[in-house]
């Protein structure tokens, strides 16, 4: 294994290249300097600072006068980066050089008057550069006011799967080496349903066995975790559930039921996991730290598979694994045992869940619709109630006369609704609705709840106004991301990226010839169709039952079945005759 070399060798290196260079003839020196680079393994720059600083070299050039100072014009830079922020890929890949930009901005009549490297510079001056450019839309600190005011939970395909009564655990090789079809085979695998509690970082974990991902697993796996279970400390349904957008894509019963529980649910961001970022850490606890014992010590079914996880988690929670510190740290404070931090909750923060027979008729209902009146009512028959109830809706900022609405129900605040309407520009409105009884002061029903407490953006980053200038470079006078997402072309079109590419000479050269690939035509390999479907459409065909030389005859002659090209042709030809008659084609 090579060694780094004591500083004092290298210090003495460098000396005695520099020596050299005072002797060497004006021509030999960019040589001696290069053959010096490589045998440091530094490039030419590195080795030119190397001398200055280990043996006070300079090359005895002056510096440019207008070294630093040469004049690029802001229009150009802003253009340079937003042509590299439209060629970078959503994984942050950049596809778009500097130097291609500027040969194609030169091309499309803008004056370059710097070098590449020049232009770089100026680019990370004024952030917006790809490290720049990433200071874009900052990460927001939340807090929840109590233990179950805010739930996270989240499922994740495990690399566990069970064959004929053992448990395998799936190699990352199988993973990442294109071998995911032979996962795909398996017909039931491991699904992890892990469930957090925001306030006290208290963790749940439930497996299913399952093919894919489905609604019913996630109702189940919800009033696993939010009802009392023996031996279990935490319990009781949220106030708010974050999850992911894939599972509320999927789940339309599951959201009847938190919509009557009175959950306000909401899916995380696309492209934007780190919402729900606290259940994928837990997510990272159960897959490295009682995941990684089922290698040692296997589980040989779901049940005692779900039996060590429940009793993981209380541990975890508790903190009472042997030699391990599972207590909740978070910036600015001490570590602190989460099950003591979820037994600061109040009675009345404790929301006990309902039977579950009663939330699994909600799973097979259906949100119904309703077109608001000209002034400005809906009405809706509670499923707890005995007659229609008119509901105003005067006051549900957004809705207008002829807009369509969806009405649920809530199923513990008696005779109470919520309405939610969809935006022309796709927002998601919701509102909770009592009957029309009698108005308070300000004509607000008083059973009307109080909207949340809000929400506080974080400060704009220079980042975020770089965003908006790109934007009206690439798409000057528009929406960006809706032009965007047209596929209109950017730059209003203007720019000349391959159209000049017509007017390089390139010199013709003669073509070459090759061999034909020669392909067999595919066997036709179907099976035959039985024996018993084929006497039957040979029936149909015929109008009439077959006789018993006809049916002992195909029988002899076809006793693994017919193929289901002669089968058609026996049809047809018994179809064109006047008077059926089976004939056996040879």
């Amino acid at each position: 294994m090579p060694t780094t070399p004591p500083q004092s060798a290298i210090v003495e290196y460098w000396m005695q290249t520099a020596r050299r260079l005072l002797c060497a003839a004006p021509g030999e020196r960019a040589r001696l300097v290069q053959a010096a680079a490589d045998t440091a393994g530094c490039g030419v720059n590195t080795a030119y600072r190397r001398l200055k600083e280990y043996a006070g070299h300079t090359s005895g050039r002056r510096q440019r006068r207008d070294a630093g100072r040469t004049q690029q014009a802001e229009t150009v830079l802003y253009e340079v980066a937003a042509m590299q922020r439209e060629a970078t890929r959503k994984n942050g890949k950049r596809l778009l050089g500097t130097e291609d930009a500027l040969s194609i901005l030169e091309q499309s009549g803008r004056e370059i008057t710097v070098s590449t490297s020049r232009v770089n510079a100026l680019l990370r001056a004024r952030r917006l550069d790809k490290r720049g450019l990433a200071g874009a839309d900052p990460a927001t600190r939340m807090r929840s006011r109590h233990p179950n005011h805010v739930h996270q939970i989240d499922p994740s395909l495990c690399v566990l799967y069970y064959l004929k009564g053992r448990q395998y655990i799936m190699r990352e090789e199988e993973f990442y080496k294109n071998k995911l079809e032979n996962y795909a085979r398996i017909q039931e695998k491991v699904w992890r349903y892990v469930r957090t509690d925001h306030a006290s970082g208290v963790i749940d974990c439930k497996y299913y066995l399952a093919a894919g991902e489905n609604q019913f697993n996630l109702f189940d796996f919800l009033c696993h975790t939010w009802g009392r279970q023996p031996g279990r400390t935490s319990h009781g349904a949220p106030r708010i559930l974050i999850w992911d957008r894939g599972s509320a894509n999927t789940a339309t019963g599951v959201k009847r039921v938190l919509t009557a529980l009175e959950i306000e649910h909401e899916p995380h961001q696309t492209e934007a996991p780190r919402t729900k970022g606290q259940v994928e850490d837990a997510n990272n606890i159960i897959e490295c730290k009682f995941e990684s014992r089922l290698r040692v010590e296997p589980a040989e079914f779901i049940d005692r598979l779900n039996d060590a996880v429940f009793r993981f988690c209380e541990a975890y929670n508790a903190n009472t694994l042997p030699r391990i510190d599972s207590r909740l740290r978070r910036p600015g404070a001490r570590p602190v045992v989460r099950y003591d931090l979820w037994s600061r909750i109040r009675p009345e923060q404790i929301r006990e869940m309902p039977d579950k027979r009663i939330l699994g008729r909600l799973m097979e209902g259906r949100i119904e619709p309703r077109t608001i009146t000209e002034q400005l009512y809906i009405e809706y028959k509670h499923p707890m109630g005995e007659r229609s109830y008119v509901y105003d809706v005067r006051h549900c900022e957004g809705l207008q006369p002829k807009d369509k609405v969806q009405v649920s129900p809530l199923i513990l605040s008696g005779n109470d609704i919520r309405v939610r309407f969809e935006t022309p520009m796709g927002e998601e409105k919701t509102w909770r609705l009592s009957p029309i009884t009698e108005y308070d002061e300000y004509g607000f029903p008083l059973d009307l709840p109080v909207w949340g407490e809000g929400y506080r953006s974080p400060p704009r980053t220079p980042a975020d106004h770089n965003m908006d200038k790109l934007d009206e470079i690439a798409y000057p006078g528009r929406d960006a991301k809706a032009a965007r997402q047209r596929q209109e072309t950017p730059f209003e079109g203007a720019l000349d990226a391959i159209s000049h590419l017509h007017r390089i000479e390139t010199p013709t050269r003669l073509p070459r010839n090759g061999a034909r690939i020669s392909v067999e035509a595919p066997e036709d390999i179907r099976p035959p169709v039985p024996l018993t479907r084929a006497l039957m459409r040979l029936t149909e065909a015929l109008g009439r039952p077959l006789t018993p030389k006809e049916n002992k005859d195909l029988r002899e002659r076809h006793p693994e079945g017919i193929p289901e090209e002669e089968l058609t042709r026996m049809e047809a030809t018994e179809e064109k005759e006047t008077t059926p008659r089976l004939r056996v084609v040879k």
